[in-house]
């Protein structure tokens, strides 16, 4: 049946991108949605005579569907044609398959150690959710001409839990789609089949890791380490041969990658690596110091060799294979499933883009360095093979640590019962004390004395702190200075501190010096808009050892991007220099090496970047990623030597959750699925539930099918859609954007068509559709033009000021008469109130104290149904729940009763029977990396990484 020019679903097929044993891939687009997607679909002559096939295709899709990961293929939907062909839609990878690549001799050691690497971290991420691929080869490998690594097709995964599937209501297929093969049967593809696929035994997850090691083998040498002419011959050498070391074939390889890759093609799975995190590890362990960069020397990688002398590709041997009357023999001995992508995706990418995927391999990595940049006559960081990474048994959640100069002891700030505490902890020992009282004010900005004997810290105040220093044994803190903005560094001999101070008067930002302790203070340098020093307490200055310049960070705000920076000072004349090339989304603590060759920082690139460790060079500018995994990295700190460094790592999990409101006032509350990446709730209507959460390229707008687990996506222009919001007539869908350069209102259809821009400031958020559909109100600090809560007409116009003060979380009451909304009052520290207005007027109707709790929680405001009160989160001990604050004043009473995790947002169903909450937990851990120690030659690394 000829599909192209046909119209399935909603999907157009425009051409053929492949053929496999069961089935072809197509390249379609989605007709609602606007994109290109891959289409796979059973061939109907394979599905006449395996009547499992369906089965094996819904397989992949429930497989593929449970994975939510940058190094695998997303699958978006599965259906069926009109005559009865399934089909799976799967995201469209422009790029190139690995194979091609072997095929043109266009990897070199370091660019197929990345590209390993980046599928390892697949496998890693499939393996964790019970997923075997069982079919990793070469075209099943893409890199995109995004410089993503992507493994596809997952048509023969065996997922290891047990489940039940349903197709239609009466079919059961047992034991999660079991993938039942007849006893002794061989599944997977030829030439990367494991030792145990070939006899047809039991397999786990080290049956991938034996295929990649065989992919990887060929990487490396240009040919499969069991190629062989027939089926039969290729299972007999996979069981009983040794490949020959690959260094024999490639000198460029190193010892220690013979071992990695020999372990990798253990026949017996015991010594083989045990998962693919370990495989992984030792990946990234590798000193590139040792291997030539570029080859020239040792020659490209070596296409391999006959016994009669001639060069044999993979390709040509599984090209044979599938094709050859003469092994249809060996193969009826058989069952290979070979389907997929072996065309698929031959677009052309470059060798320079291959380095970038080394992004892929450090994602999920832990932390793990690759290694570093040269540095111009200088000394640079160097990996030991002993580097190790060690969280710390501190009790409580780390808002921010630091290690002290002598590597001995690791003071942090601790989040307790809804206060902070500051804990000194010994690491010799793992006994720790408490050094300072407990707060609710809060701390931040933590600094070790060069002699190790002074912790200095910050206590938050009204948009400033207050600077103390405390014995490292405890005892009563000294007040230093009032009106410190950052946390302080320390001038090589100790003598003198630096800081950053915001001077309201003036309308600047000052780097300040003074005596260690206080006195004499001195303006080394000043800011002023559009480029500031960064002000968060967290950071701050740091001196340079040489001193002579001190590195400070800087937050540039244009009309069209806000972008940070890493400068210098110098000590002598003051003048400043920008040493990084380009702009930061975000910088979040710096720190010199002790040899003053550079900084290493936490920062993020983009905002759809969770912030990881970089290291910066100095004087040239150079940028090296040090790490680059889901979590966030939130500060550093270095020893004295630069031998230890300390960072807090974050993660959080997240679920959504329905909350039933019944009679009486009584609610029910009920999981509704565990939506990974989810920020922000829109609404929900119809059981589909329309909400932003972070994917691959930054945060977009979904809508969820809540029934029949379906998803959507909605935006695909710029790296941060968020907070959307449904008009009462499900027509529109509003929402934050930041593709125009600055953070605007948007309105887009609610399937996703005709999305418009409706707002034109420099920030926006917390949009809001009024209930008669025709206003939309949200949250923008235009001071200069007297005014923090607007509203616009929903099909865009001039903006109208609703509230002049310093205002926050606009809500309209279902009646549309009321806008509530949070006002903070800046002479007075936490002088958070709820205000309720006239709509129309703009007149003041009630002013309510929130809880001293939800002070510190409140993310958001909304009504209740009858328009009489208004629904907040509060915080208590780390648990959040909901609670209703009628107007009346009378005290707030519990919505929910929730034990545990935090409530990140949360939002009313249209009919407004239900709420829909974001529920989950953030947890911060202090990690020492050890072993990392500085050189005295330059390291060479790719130029265009």
């Amino acid at each position: 049946m000829l599909m192209v020019g046909q119209v399935v679903s909603h999907y157009r097929i425009l051409s053929e991108l492949g053929k496999g044993g069961m089935g072809i891939v197509y390249l379609a687009t989605d007709t609602l949605l606007k994109r290109r997607v891959a289409i796979k679909m059973l061939n109907a002559k394979h599905l006449a005579r395996d009547k499992d096939a369906h089965f094996r295709l819904l397989r992949e899709a429930r497989a593929v569907s449970q994975i939510n990961h940058p190094n695998i293929a997303t699958v978006y939907d599965y259906g069926e044609t009109s005559d009865g062909r399934q089909f799976i839609v799967m995201e469209y990878v422009a790029g190139e398959p690995l194979s091609k690549l072997i095929q043109r001799k266009a990897l070199n050691v370091k660019g197929a150690v990345e590209i390993i690497g980046g599928v390892a971290i697949a496998l890693s991420e499939a393996h964790c959710r019970g997923i075997i691929h069982r079919d990793i080869k070469p075209s099943n490998i893409i890199l995109s001409h995004r410089d993503e690594v992507k493994v596809l097709d997952f048509g023969l995964a065996k997922i290891i839990e047990s489940e039940t599937l349903t197709l239609d209501g009466t079919s059961e297929l047992p034991n999660t789609f079991a993938a039942k093969t007849r006893e002794g049967a061989v599944v997977g593809t030829p030439l990367y089949l494991s030792p145990e696929q070939a006899k047809g035994g039991p397999i786990d997850e080290r049956t991938d890791i034996f295929s990649l090691g065989s992919v990887f083998y060929e990487c490396l040498t240009g040919q499969p380490p069991f190629y062989a002419h027939s089926a039969i011959e290729i299972c007999a050498r996979i069981l009983r041969d040794e490949p020959p070391p690959v260094s024999k074939i490639n000198p460029a390889v190193t010892a220690e990658l013979d071992r990695i890759i020999s372990k990798a093609l253990a026949k017996d799975t015991s010594k083989r690596y045990q998962s693919a995190r370990e495989f992984r590890a030792d990946l990234c362990l590798l000193d590139f110091e040792t291997i030539d960069d570029q080859l020239e020397s040792a020659g490209r990688t070596t296409a391999g060799k006959k016994e009669d002398g001639k060069t044999a590709s993979a390709q040509e041997v599984d090209t044979k294979l599938q094709r050859d009357p003469s092994t249809n023999e060996d193969r009826s001995q058989f069952v290979f499933f070979l389907e997929g992508f072996q065309k698929m995706l031959s677009g052309v990418g470059s060798l320079g883009k291959i380095v970038l995927a080394a992004m892929a391999l450090l994602l999920a990595c832990t932390a793990a360095f690759v290694g570093y940049r040269s540095f111009a006559n200088s000394r640079v960081p160097e990996l030991p093979q002993s580097v190790n990474f060690q969280r710390l048994p501190i009790s409580g959640n780390v808002k921010e640590a630091i290690i002290s100069p002598d590597g001995k002891y690791v003071a942090a700030v601790i989040d307790a019962a809804g206060k902070q505490t500051i804990q000194l902890t010994e690491l010799a020992t793992s006994s720790d004390i408490r050094i300072a009282p407990l707060s609710e004010k809060g701390y931040r900005g933590l600094s070790f004395s060069p002699d190790n004997n002074y912790v200095y810290y910050l206590e938050d105040e009204i948009e400033t702190a207050t600077l103390y220093r405390v014995s490292k044994l405890g005892g009563n803190s000294r007040k230093l200075l009032q009106n410190v903005n950052t946390a302080v560094t320390f001038s090589p001999d100790g003598s003198r501190i630096s800081f950053c101070r915001y001077q309201i008067k003036e309308n600047i930002s000052v780097l300040m010096t003074a005596n260690e302790d206080g006195t004499d203070e001195q303006i080394l340098a000043t800011h002023s808009p559009p480029e500031d020093y960064v002000l968060d307490g967290v950071g701050g200055p740091a001196w340079a050892p040489s001193n002579d310049v001190i590195a400070c960070i800087t937050i540039e705000k244009t009309q069209t991007k806000t972008q940070m920076h890493i400068e210098t000072v110098n000590i002598k004349d003051g003048s400043l220099r920008h040493i990084n090339r380009q702009g930061w989304y975000g910088i979040e603590k710096i720190s010199w090496l002790s040899n003053g060759t550079g900084l290493v920082f936490a920062g993020s690139e983009s905002f759809s970047n969770p912030a990881q460790l970089f290291l910066l060079s100095y004087p040239s500018g150079d940028v090296t990623k040090l790490t680059n995994d889901p979590t966030i990295y939130s500060t550093i700190s270095t020893t004295g030597d630069s031998g230890v460094l300390l960072t807090v790592k974050t993660e959080s999990l997240s679920s959504v959750w329905l909350v039933t409101i019944r009679e009486a006032g009584n609610t029910v509350t009920s999981a509704a699925n565990q939506s990974v990446g989810v920020a922000d709730i829109g609404s929900l209507f119809d059981d589909a539930l329309v909400n932003a959460r972070k994917g691959i390229d930054g945060y977009h707008i979904w809508i969820d099918n809540l029934t029949d687990g379906k998803s959507s996506q909605l935006t695909f222009v710029g790296s941060l859609n968020y907070q959307p919001d449904v008009s009462p007539d499900k027509r529109y869908i509003v929402f934050v954007s930041d593709r125009s350069g600055s953070l605007n209102i948007w309105r887009m259809n609610v399937d996703g068509t005709n999305q418009i821009q409706i707002t034109n400031g420099k920030y926006e958020d917390t949009p809001q559709i009024t209930p008669d559909g025709k206003w939309v109100v949200y949250h923008s600090p235009q001071s200069s033009k007297n005014g923090y809560i607007w509203k616009v007409p929903i099909d865009g116009g001039e903006a109208i000021s609703l509230v002049t003060r310093d205002a926050m979380f606009p809500a309209i009451s279902p009646d549309g008469k009321m806008l509530a909304c949070v006002i903070w009052d800046p002479n007075i520290h936490s002088s958070l109130e709820l205000q309720v207005l006239s709509f129309e007027t703009g007149a003041s109707l009630k002013k309510i104290a929130l809880p001293s709790a939800t002070k510190k929680s409140i993310n958001k405001l909304r009504w209740s149904p009858d328009s009489a009160g208004l629904i907040f989160v509060n915080d208590v001990d780390g648990v959040s729940n909901l609670l209703v604050q009628r107007l009346d004043g009378t005290v707030p009473k519990p919505l929910t009763d929730f034990r545990e995790s935090q409530i990140f947002d949360f939002a009313w169903s249209l009919n407004k029977r239900q709420l829909v909450c974001v529920r989950g937990n953030i947890t911060s851990q202090a990690v020492l990396i050890k072993g990392f120690r500085l050189k005295g030659k330059a390291v060479p690394i790719n130029p265009s990484s």
